[in-house]
């Protein structure tokens, strides 16, 4: 696509494809800081996070925080068996990591699931959201509808 359209400077696809576009554009003597090209990820993987880091044409990936999703689904079912109440849905959101800085945030956030879960449930960390609360009792007082925004 890129040698049949060497025009195009707007990439957007998962990480290992702009990582593609981003080692052709080099062979082909481009420069990030130069060169008005755009490419973005949108799963936050490792080599996505370093591209963005090193200032390639990688601008930006989109990356989900599994480490405290996963806490999280972990930390409530356990609330739910000790008969606590727990939110009725939990609903997470992409990080738009755009800087090295924004990359080392994310790791250490990453790392860190049970400090980042904590973060999160005091409104720290806005990787995610809470809608309602049910327990055991009110379990069929049930959200019936699609929750969208945030």
């Amino acid at each position: 696509m890129l040698q049949k359209n060497p025009d195009i400077n707007v990439w957007i696809g998962p990480d290992d494809t702009v990582l593609g576009v981003n080692a052709f554009l080099v062979s082909k003597g481009k420069k990030p800081a130069t060169d008005k090209i755009y490419a973005s990820g949108l799963n936050g993987s490792v080599a996505g996070q370093d591209a963005v880091s090193k200032g390639t044409f990688v601008r930006d990936t989109w990356a989900f925080n599994d480490p405290l999703i996963s806490y999280g689904y972990g930390q409530f079912i356990a609330d739910w068996l000790e008969g606590k109440s727990v939110p009725q849905v939990y609903q997470v959101t992409a990080t738009k990591l755009a800087s090295k800085d924004e990359v080392m945030a994310f790791r250490a956030a990453t790392a860190d699931p049970s400090g980042s879960f904590e973060d999160y449930k005091n409104g720290l960390n806005s990787a995610a959201k809470l809608w309602g609360n049910i327990s055991y009792d009110t379990k069929d007082q049930y959200i019936r509808n699609i929750i969208t925004g945030g």
